[in-house]
């Protein structure tokens, strides 16, 4: 390897840093950039761009729909054409000031998963994570 290539790869690894800061980069990354300023040298930002898009930042999305259970059971079902996520109010218990729900989800009208809350999208966030879990267990 050259010292102008070592060198160009430098200024490309800093140009692409510039261009996704604030990202929590996964393991291996420090191949990954490597590869990303290889790219960069060769078609510059426009090629580099739909990369760093779909590695990094759509592994970012992914890691916020974790957190969002309704989300990723909708995005799991969808995968199957037709399937549809529905969710039922089963009880709701206790005070006006102190309410408990019950929810369930069901893909196609199976029951696949149940869950409770002090609201309702508390509970269907919950049935979602328990069918979620049963999808994939």
């Amino acid at each position: 390897m050259t010292e102008k290539t070592v060198s160009l790869a430098t200024q490309a690894y800093d140009k692409i840093k510039e261009n996704i800061l604030n990202l929590t980069y996964p393991p291996g990354m420090p191949l990954t950039e490597a590869m990303l300023a290889a790219v960069y040298l060769d078609g510059g930002m426009e090629a580099v761009r739909p990369i760093i898009r779909r590695l990094i930042l759509d592994k970012e999305r992914e890691k916020s729909a974790g957190r969002d259970y309704k989300t990723a059971l909708q995005e799991l079902v969808q995968r199957t054409p037709g399937a549809a996520v529905s969710y039922a109010l089963v009880r709701e218990s206790g005070p006006d000031h102190c309410r408990s729900f019950e929810m369930e989800a069901s893909v196609d009208g199976k029951v696949i998963g149940a869950g409770a809350g002090r609201t309702k999208k508390e509970a269907e966030q919950m049935a979602a994570k328990a069918a979620l879990e049963k999808l994939k267990g």
